[in-house]
């Protein structure tokens, strides 16, 4: 017989996936948990309060309650101990009967376990490390389970320490899973002496560690590399990767895809993301929002697509579309994409993926823009949006913008508005110009007679994100037959705000809102410690007085006469710390309890 024996904690999710990786293999599991943590600390028995989540294995784990840890030693020696203890649950074990000795989170591959082990052997698992998720794969293997005969058996802890014959690709080392909380409760009850005193449990180094796949200890040899779920996982797990989607199992990208009918774009689309996934070399699903419960729907789930229903009442609104899209949406990066696109690059995916890793203000990439009138503006205006058709958002932020402004038209034209928003709130958008995608809205949607309506309407998005009375948009449009003359007038005010906004130091504020209306910026419950910006116009100081907390910090530079900033000065509640008239004006501000100086 096998006896699988590891010590247990309360690492629930990795004992299912342990249990059902080993069972047809394993003939009895031995779990041994102790009623108090390693650092002495009393602790609830977690297998013996959910053990029903298990009763399918019944008899089959024999469960082991230490309660007598040592009183007056080190935390290594509890751990020690509490291993030896494994020997409690061996009483029926016979003298030839094969002992797998482990911790929870060490799991050996079934086909790797030797079902005959000669006299005097021992066997050493090399595992394949996994640290912080799925998809954090360490260059190194880790040794972790051993095998032995009972009869060879010394002490647990002594096997535990010894070395023997190698067994590759023997498994799985999942090693500080369950995210912040679950990585802090580890460290503070396990035998990591030192890791509250010295920092390593921080809540917010913890969150930097997983974030940047950076060694808990610090340790420059310690090296990870972001891996996509493949065959070489636990077979249990691929088969459920919604269950262990906060171990990274779920899906790396949704692609969302809104549509209105037109079941013959949706396939072509459908095609040509899962083929750019496959590319890339990442683990996707793809979500289908449609009205059309009858084609569509069979047609999604014939085809291993998600289907979300749009309600029907009322005018097909795209932003709401996406909106519900990117809610149904599993993975943290989305792809939208509309239906009707096609020459997808290849590479996209793989660059945007890239781009995301890069820095986390990356907040958008799409794709570049296809050469024609409606999807082509000039050069000077690339960059006050983005590629609606066919880009990549964090999940994250497209919450924290409010996502698509569902008051815009339709079928959109909403990514000025979008993009707009992203610069307002710090983040960037990076749009791929060596990777075009063709959007056939031209042969689709509109119509040929159509592009200039649709130019119009994407004009009217960006007027309105501005401030703009849109109605200029249409008297321009009236006088010229160049439509984008109108985005002269509009962008020069978006570019001037997005560089006021481009230099808060996010990190510093407490709770952040702002609205964009017809008479400028208006900011709520704001309030940063300190705000640094490059000014255009006065009224752009006004602002930064409003949303810096009182006795907070304003450093602010603008091109103006030193009468003109002296008189304003003696208007706001800002009292100078220091002035310097040498290059236009830059001075340091305290801002103070409201009183004018």
């Amino acid at each position: 017989m096998i006896y699988d024996c590891f010590l247990f904690h309360n690492e629930l999710d990795l004992l299912e996936i342990r249990l059902h990786t080993l069972r047809d293999v394993v003939d009895r599991f031995v779990l041994v948990e102790a009623t108090r943590t390693h650092q002495g600390e009393p602790k609830q028995l977690s297998y013996r309060d959910d053990r029903g989540r298990f009763c399918e294995f019944g008899d089959r784990i024999i469960a082991v309650v230490v309660d007598d840890l040592p009183e007056g030693e080190d935390p290594p020696h509890r751990e020690h101990f509490q291993r030896n203890c494994i020997t409690r649950g061996l009483g029926q074990c016979g003298p030839d009967d094969l002992l797998l000795i482990s911790d929870v989170d060490e799991i050996p591959r079934p086909q790797a376990i030797p079902r005959a082990v000669p006299a005097g052997a021992l066997y050493v698992f090399e595992q394949t490390l996994y640290y912080y998720h799925l998809r954090c794969r360490g260059t190194a293997k880790w040794m972790g389970t051993r095998l032995v005969r009972r009869a060879d058996l010394t002490t647990p802890q002594a096997v535990r320490e010894s070395g023997g014959a190698v067994v590759t690709n023997g498994g799985w080392h999942f090693s500080y899973f369950g995210g912040v909380e679950g990585i802090r409760t580890k460290l503070l009850s396990f035998s990591h002496q030192g890791a509250q005193q010295s920092g390593v449990a921080d809540p917010q180094r913890l969150a930097a560690c997983i974030a940047d796949g950076r060694d808990l200890w610090g340790r420059a040899e310690v090296q990870f590399q972001t891996v996509n779920l493949d065959t070489s996982y636990p077979p249990y797990v691929l088969a459920n990767p919604d269950r262990f989607a906060h171990f990274g199992a779920g899906p790396l990208i949704s692609a969302v895809i809104p549509v209105k009918g037109r079941l013959d774009l949706t396939e072509r689309c459908v095609s040509e993301i899962r083929r750019c996934l496959q590319t890339a070399g990442v683990c996707g699903e793809v979500i289908v929002v449609d009205s059309d419960e009858g084609s569509s729907r069979e047609w999604c789930e014939a085809n291993g697509c998600r289907w979300v229903d749009y309600p029907t009442q009322g005018a097909f609104s795209y932003p709401h579309a996406l909106n519900l899209g990117v809610a149904a949406a599993s993975a943290e990066i989305v792809l939208i994409s509309n239906s009707d696109v096609a020459d997808v690059g290849s590479k996209f995916v793989a660059r945007a993926l890239e781009r995301f890793a890069a820095s986390p203000m990356t907040g958008l990439v799409s794709v570049g823009f296809h050469r024609e009138p409606i999807n082509a503006p000039p050069r000077a205006y690339v960059g006050l949006w983005f590629a609606g058709w066919h880009y990549c958002v964090r999940k994250s932020i497209w919450n924290q913008i409010g996502g698509a402004c569902e008051s815009m038209s339709g079928y959109g034209y909403d990514e000025c508005d979008t993009s707009v928003r992203l610069g307002l709130a710090g983040y960037v958008v990076e749009i791929l110009e060596d990777i075009p995608c063709q959007h056939l809205a031209g042969q689709t949607y509109l119509g040929d007679a159509g592009r200039r309506q649709g130019l119009a309407e994407q004009l009217r998005a960006l007027a309105l994100s501005l401030g703009t009375e849109p109605r200029r948009v249409d008297e321009i449009l009236a006088e010229t037959s160049d439509a984008w003359q109108v985005v002269g007038e509009i962008t020069e005010a978006c570019r001037r705000r997005l560089r006021l906004r481009a230099r808060i130091g996010l990190g510093d504020r407490e709770t952040y809102g702002l609205q964009w209306h017809a008479d400028g910026l208006h900011v709520q419950n704001a309030h940063f410690s300190s705000l640094e910006a490059d000014l255009h116009d006065l009224s752009q100081l006004h602002e930064c007085a409003r949303v810096v907390q009182c006795g907070g910090t304003l450093r602010v530079r603008m091109p103006t006469r030193p009468d003109t900033i002296v008189s304003v000065l003696r208007s706001l509640p800002l009292r100078p710390v220091r002035l310097d008239f040498s290059d236009g004006f830059a001075a340091e501000l305290r801002v103070s309890d409201g009183e004018a100086l």
